[in-house]
């Protein structure tokens, strides 16, 4: 993130603060904290009563993030928001942001991350011309990456449903993956590489899911016991092969097998 700030009392009228922040859910802190250590830069807070936050924000401690990212790059679209802060961070070092010209350009790079500029830049800035982005998409090479893609990406879902069954219900095991649609081509490759799943485009997301059961249990499940899901959404996972061992050993279809599965 580049913030910009209204204030008067600098030359160029604008302070600049440039953030590397990562979200999650207050169950997940250590998460953020393996994180924080991993770095050895940065802090944790509080964002709302269900959230924290990993925040970073110093030119020197960044420099360590950038330095990171370099080495291991970024396969999503967010490589390209990587890019452009990248450079925006190089022009805060040099201090050009001082200068019209320099802020300008920081502006201009602004414009092209995340929700764009805000209607008080737009305002300041009417002739800014937002900076192209280069999408380098990156196949997945790394089963590891995706243990960590997975880890903050994705869902395992049990559904118990209505059904002409004798017991009247039905479960069925669902794994899912939605982004925006600007990562389409990652989610096919995530395809490709789990060899399964169906890809769905809905208005601005793009949605991976596994529902065979096959798949689930030769590919999905044999992945991530062998490439950790890390967080609380580990549990999850430990549920959901519970519940595919019930099924596959057809327990499911038994009034004592499909309340395990409720309870689960």
């Amino acid at each position: 993130m580049l913030n910009l700030v209204k204030n008067n009392k600098l030359k160029a009228g604008w302070r600049v603060q440039p953030w590397f922040k990562i979200g999650l859910h207050k169950k997940d802190l250590h998460i953020l904290e393996s994180i924080k250590n991993y770095f050895g830069v940065g802090k944790i807070y509080d964002q709302g009563p269900e959230a924290i936050q990993y925040l970073v924000g110093s030119i020197e401690d960044l420099t360590v993030i950038v330095n990171h990212l370099n080495k291991y790059p970024l396969i999503t679209k967010k490589s390209s928001d990587f890019l452009l802060f990248k450079l925006g961070l190089e022009i805060i070092k040099s201090k050009s942001h001082l200068i019209q010209e320099g802020l300008e350009k920081l502006i201009s790079i602004k414009a092209s991350l995340n929700l764009g500029l805000s209607k008080q830049l737009e305002t300041a800035f009417p002739n800014v011309i937002p900076m192209t982005k280069v999408f380098n998409d990156h196949k997945i090479s790394d089963p590891n990456w995706l243990a960590g893609f997975m880890s903050g990406e994705s869902c395992f879902h049990i559904k118990i449903y209505p059904s002409k069954t004798k017991l009247g219900e039905a479960v069925m095991l669902l794994f899912q993956v939605v982004q925006r649609s600007r990562d389409e081509s990652l989610m096919r490759s995530i395809s490709a590489y789990l060899d399964c799943g169906r890809i769905t485009v809905l208005n601005d997301a793009v949605h991976l899911h596994v529902t065979k059961f096959s798949d689930l249990i030769e590919k999905v499940i044999p992945f991530f016991r062998e490439y950790t899901i890390l967080g609380i959404k580990s549990q999850d996972f430990k549920d959901f092969c519970l519940s595919a061992e019930i099924m596959k050993e057809k327990r499911h279809l038994t009034i004592e097998g499909l309340n395990e599965i409720r309870e689960i």
